[in-house]
């Protein structure tokens, strides 16, 4: 047997296996042998049959059999002699084989690049500005938005009270078209044409008839008003749509928020003992956000600084990107319920976008594998088992054999997936400890990347959020709003 590697690029070898016509038939006879002793042919004894019988039935089998044999022999030896691991095969080039004659075997396998120099990371600048809103402001603001919706509408507490927005108003109304009940002109209507006493929320957010709310405002009990909507053209009583129905309002009660207090009562509604674990629970939630943001920022800079120095990725990483990519565009897709001939057009006008994020995402994780090597960072076994599990639950397949079925590949190639993406996130971490920090929090961002207390970030399609990359484009009308 001999061996030879060739480059076909920086990430693939072609690998080629040379087998005499002795090895071709020391191959046969092995694999021979072995069917044989499980070969049944009527009339003979297991493995006493004539071998001219055997072979009419499983000749063929016999022959591919020692093929694969010779392939794996020949492609191992040759993948030691080239010294890289190698990521996933393709384009194999397999004659017919017959046994007694010299055969020659060939594929593409994918490598990690050589990459002459990493660029430059230790020591980068990382900037650490002052949050735009203090912790204790929004911690403020929560406690308002928390009394608040922990409150209650009470009767509006003079007879001379004016309406405003926010308010709850009991209403009586009669609706008119041109003049004419609005029942003549649409007799469907009849929770619009004539109310005794509706309650309605001045609040616009929830106003089906823009004009409707603004209009109560001011009014105090016992007025009446004369209130004109105009019906929106897809309202869902064909008969309105687009037009101008007058109704004659009256106020007949009005009842204002008022927030919850501060008491005993209220502590025990929300299970806290005071005031103080209120606002200690605020911002122990507001203060982690704060620093993942902080985190966050500092990733896309490293992305950033990363970007210009990308080397090409091996094809099954490239792949394996593309996958996920693809999935996670997919799932935002889906969540605009959109019909599916419009999701068809939005996803075919991003398929140019996704096949060169994944490329980007690929190269990104390919150079973050080379620092994790140049620092010797590998995650741990149970780690990527650990990251596996969660992942399987992520994308809602509740096992890692179920995850796999989905995905369609083996075992082996998930677990080195997952365990490129630990280590691509380990390397990113150890590029932010060795930042140099600026700016008003730099000292919380030492902390923040400190050995012992940094975590790597939850499981994600892939190492880097797409949108560090690049924004997804708009694609047809107004498909980027709903991806």
């Amino acid at each position: 047997m001999q061996t030879s590697t060739e480059s076909v690029s920086p990430v693939a070898l072609r690998l080629v296996a040379d087998f005499s016509g002795e090895e071709t038939q020391a191959a046969f006879d092995e694999a021979y042998k072995a069917f044989a002793r499980q070969t049944i042919v009527p009339g003979f004894r297991p493995g006493k049959a004539p071998k001219a019988l055997i072979l009419r039935k499983i000749g063929k089998d016999v022959r591919a059999y020692a093929r694969e044999t010779l392939l794996s022999r020949g492609l191992s030896a040759a993948a030691k002699e080239c010294g890289k691991a190698i990521l996933g095969e393709s384009d194999a080039d397999i004659p017919e084989f017959k046994e007694g004659e010299p055969i020659r075997l060939s594929l593409v396998a994918h490598v990690e690049p050589e990459i002459a120099s990493l660029p430059s990371y230790d020591g980068l600048e990382l900037d650490c500005p002052a949050d735009e809103k203090p912790v204790s402001e929004i911690v403020d603001e929560s406690v308002r938005d928390l009394l608040d919706r922990a409150g209650k509408f009470d009767d509006a507490p003079a007879a001379d009270c004016a309406l405003a927005m926010k308010d709850m108003a009991q209403v009586s109304f009669d609706a008119t078209f041109e003049g004419k009940p609005l029942l003549e002109v649409a007799p469907n209507a009849k929770e619009i044409a004539h109310s005794d006493g509706m309650w309605t929320l001045l609040d616009e957010t929830y106003a089906p008839l823009p004009e409707f709310v603004p209009a109560l405002v001011g009014m105090k009990v016992g007025e009446e008003k004369l209130v004109t909507c105009t019906f929106p053209g897809k309202f869902a009583e064909e008969a309105l749509r687009d037009k101008a129905i007058d109704f004659r309002v009256k106020v007949l009660k009005i009842r204002r928020h008022v927030p919850a207090e501060m008491n005993e009562e209220f502590f025990k509604r929300i299970g806290v003992k005071d005031e103080a674990e209120v606002r200690a629970n605020y911002t122990s939630i507001f203060a982690a956000q704060s620093l993942d943001a902080l985190r966050a920022a500092h990733r896309r800079a490293i992305v950033a600084a990363l970007l210009p120095s990308l080397p090409e990725a091996p094809r099954p990483r490239v792949l394996h990107a593309n996958r996920m990519v693809m999935e996670e565009i997919l799932f935002s897709l889906a969540r605009s319920r959109a019909p599916a001939d419009v999701l068809r057009k939005r996803f075919a006008a991003l398929q140019p976008w996704m096949e060169d994020i994944a490329g980007k995402a690929a190269g990104l994780v390919t150079l973050l594998l080379a620092v994790a090597r140049a620092e010797n960072i590998a995650p741990a076994h149970n780690a990527v088992h650990a990251r596996m599990e969660l992942g399987a639950r992520t994308y809602g397949h509740g096992t890692v054999k179920a995850w796999l079925k989905h995905l369609g590949i083996s075992h082996e190639s998930l677990e080195r997936i997952v365990e490129e993406e630990l280590a691509s996130e380990m390397a990113l971490l150890h590029i932010s400890r060795h930042a140099r920090f600026t700016g008003e929090r730099a000292a919380d961002a030492a902390d923040l990347y400190a050995e012992g207390k940094a975590a790597l970030p939850p499981f994600g399609a892939i190492t880097i959020p797409l949108e560090m990359l690049d924004p997804a484009p708009a694609a047809s009308g107004d498909a980027g709003a709903d991806a």
